[in-house]
């Protein structure tokens, strides 16, 4: 079974206060160079978004596609269903996704269902972000069979939700419940797709008495394939005990690169070969432009989101 594999390609709406790139340094420059940054940066994502679907339908034919999150850069931090753009971005990729693959999954992001963080305006997941992925994608937490090994699909943010939103705990505890009685109910080796790495840590409980039959972990995230290669390459020298769940999943961890020119370059995204005997993967590249943007650099991308707020005067 052949598996194509997305990730981060924060398709971006028009309007420059959608706070969905950089908004400390955005927020920081004068209007028309705030405008003209933010359409520089919009427009490169669509490019590497177009050119990098059209290397993997040419490279198909796909029996499955998955998307590992952050399809757009939502709007105002609150997940993709807080601005009519966002939506229609949204459902612009299932399309294209559609027409690449007959079976289309997500594993939906914290840009499409909300987030805080160090560099953000402290939002959160929205129950308004969720309902409208589930309505676009279907269940956010899936599993199907690709010839004798079990594909789980998990959404992290609901692994990781700390909140106190009713709807939200429920779709926690839904996740965990179909998490372990899938699991449960097969003895068939078994991939784990998830947006986020970190998110095994969370389902510890769930996860741990099928660790042995974990094949890959498969996730996107860090955009950067050179942040995947440190992590991977601490992972062989730190003592690493077999009941941590999370080091058990990085020590089979496939890394998903993002489409996105956010970080690094981007215009990447990943082939899967699945059968009953294991994992083959490739890295499928779009065509590069001419010239990088500037948030391809991850020093610069990381001073746009921790630089001092501006001074109100």
């Amino acid at each position: 079974m052949r598996i194509a594999c997305i990730s981060d390609t924060h398709l971006t709406v028009t309007d420059p206060n959608s706070k969905s790139l950089f908004p400390r340094h955005l927020d920081s420059l004068p209007e028309e160079k705030r405008s003209a940054l933010y359409e520089e940066l919009r427009s490169g994502i669509e490019l590497a978004y177009i050119r990098t679907m059209e290397s993997l339908r040419n490279s198909g034919p796909w029996d499955a596609i998955i998307h590992l999150g952050d399809i757009t850069g939502g709007y105002g931090e609150s997940g993709c269903a807080h601005h009519e753009e966002a939506r229609k971005l949204t459902l612009r990729c299932r399309s294209d996704m559609q027409r690449i693959a007959p079976r289309v999954f997500a594993c939906v992001g914290n840009h499409d269902l909300g987030y805080g963080h160090i560099g953000s305006l402290e939002a959160d997941v929205t129950t308004a972000s969720v309902e409208f992925c589930e309505q676009t994608f279907g269940p956010l937490f899936w599993s199907f069979d690709a010839g004798g090994i079990l594909c789980i699909g998990i959404c992290s943010s609901f692994a990781d939700y700390k909140g106190k939103d009713p709807t939200l705990l429920k779709r926690a505890h839904e996740q965990k419940v179909f998490i372990a009685d899938t699991l449960a109910s097969t003895k068939d080796p078994w991939i784990l797709f998830s947006h986020s790495p970190w998110s095994a840590k969370f389902l510890a409980r769930e996860i741990t008495p099928h660790l042995t039959r974990l094949k890959q972990m498969i996730s996107g995230d860090l955009h950067d394939p050179k942040k995947a290669w440190v992590i991977k390459s601490a992972r062989r020298v730190l003592p690493i005990a077999q009941s941590n769940v999370l080091f058990h999943c990085l020590r089979n961890w496939t890394f998903c690169p993002s489409t996105a020119p956010l970080w690094w370059q981007g215009y990447q995204c990943l082939g899967l070969s699945v059968n009953a005997f294991g994992v083959a993967e490739e890295v499928i590249h779009g065509v590069l432009p001419m010239k990088n943007l500037p948030t391809a650099s991850f020093m610069r991308c990381t001073w746009w989101c921790v630089k001092p707020k501006p001074k109100q005067s």
